[in-house]
């Protein structure tokens, strides 16, 4: 069975206020090319297909056309997507009826067991397991099952059990942070499985042949490489511009050997840093935008398919509108960039001699909402929140997250 791993697609996301339709669509022509020359048996996508839990009609068309353009180019390969946190469970759930055979959308565990053998789904000469994201509703309840991470591997073995897999080799599903997994911290929010941020690589049924996931941004394999993030397929925010942006193509076979190959993502849109390391003064720095910029594009690249750049200037004193001033002359220059951001550095302190580096300032940091949440229970209770409410607490936080999505559409990524 040959499958193509690959998650975190985020379709409608925005950067900055830049729409991420035009590469999104470059990327998904790619990879039905991709599914069609290596003659995949599946394509799965381990979550957050969608940015948001209510996606826009731009998203949903980017998402409707591809599924059209695999089942018409690709017609071996069959399509398993499952949900992650960005995507709504059952507003996912509700797209599936529109998609045609061969292809199949996973955005709840079924709540009753016999639903649950439903979740297979052939491929080739084996199956997928499409185990989405857990909610909390979903994890089970019963003796020695008090920690998180026990309720969730209870449930993947009870998805496993309920599967009628045969012989063939299987791969399995998930959207979840592992314990030791590197994070994105700018597109990236914390989720959690019953209260807990991270879970075990241990949570996995130890005869699955592959385990395909989503949510990590950063493309870092587990477990001698039986489990895998692809991350993300393109850059999500700045901080990812020199990640690995990949697919795997995963050949599983029936005596257990797993094969696996890493595929890079061509990025349609380049994102700069400008200079590569610490600033540059104003006066320099169009013209530097400009020699970065030859090759990479010219006045006939569409608006949408130019690259995005951020810019860090040096100053030696306060000039409150040097970044304005900037995002102003590049405009005029006519160089097809997009500014993501302008940031300054003083190169020297005020009233010193010019050659001292200016002392940062003390920045404060915000401590993180479970943190907060910590500190008021023990300062209530007088002892730290136990699994119960630090669940409780997590579904309410994940909640107020999508409310907040649903009512500032197209703000992009928390």
């Amino acid at each position: 069975m040959r499958v193509i791993h690959t998650a975190d697609w985020h379709l409608g996301q925005e950067l900055r206020g830049f729409s991420r339709g035009a590469e999104q669509q470059r990327f998904l022509e790619w990879i039905v090319g991709q599914c069609r020359s290596r003659e995949a048996d599946a394509l799965v996508v381990a979550g957050d297909v969608f940015d948001q839990a209510n996606p826009a009609a731009e998203a949903l068309g980017l998402f409707f056309r591809f599924a059209e353009a695999l089942r018409r180019e690709a017609p071996g390969t069959t399509l398993v997507a499952i949900a992650g946190n960005h995507d709504g469970a059952t507003r996912f759930d509700a797209l599936a009826p529109a998609l045609r055979d061969g292809m199949r959308l996973v955005g709840a565990v079924p709540r009753d067991a016999s639903g649950r053998a439903g979740l297979l789904v052939p491929a080739g000469d084996g199956h997928v397991l499409a185990a989405p994201y857990f909610r909390l509703a979903d994890l089970p309840l019963g003796p020695g099952l008090d920690e998180p991470g026990a309720r969730a591997a209870a449930l993947y073995r009870e998805l496993w059990d309920a599967a009628p897999r045969g012989r063939g080799p299987c791969v399995l599903t998930g959207h979840l942070a592992l314990q030791g997994g590197l994070s994105s911290p700018e597109s990236e929010r914390a989720i959690f499985i019953g209260g807990e941020q991270a879970a075990s690589p241990a949570i996995f049924p130890d005869e699955a042949s592959y385990v395909a996931l989503g949510h990590l941004h950063r493309a870092q394999d587990f477990a001698g490489g039986r489990v895998r993030y692809s991350g993300s397929p393109l850059p999500m925010s700045a901080a990812e511009r020199d990640y690995r942006h990949r697919i795997l193509v995963v050949d599983a076979h029936a005596d257990g050997r797993v094969e696996v190959e890493e595929v890079r993502v061509p990025l349609p849109v380049p994102l700069l840093l400008l200079p590569a390391e610490g600033g540059i003064a104003p006066a320099d720095a169009v013209e530097a935008l400009r020699l970065r910029l030859d090759g990479l594009a010219d006045a006939s690249t569409p608006r949408e398919l130019q690259p995005m750049v951020e810019i860090r200037l040096a100053l030696d004193g306060v000039r409150p509108a040097a970044a304005a001033q900037l995002r102003e002359d590049i405009a005029r220059s006519g160089l097809p960039a997009r500014v993501l951001e302008v940031s300054v550095q003083r190169a020297s302190a005020p009233g010193g001699d010019g050659d001292a580096p200016a002392e940062a300032a003390p920045v404060l940091a915000r401590p993180p909402a479970e943190e907060l949440f910590r500190l008021a229970f023990r300062e209530a209770h007088g002892d730290d929140p136990g699994a119960p409410h630090r669940a409780a607490f997590a579904e309410a936080s994940e909640a107020l997250s999508a409310d907040a999505r649903v009512a500032a559409p197209g703000k992009g990524t928390p």
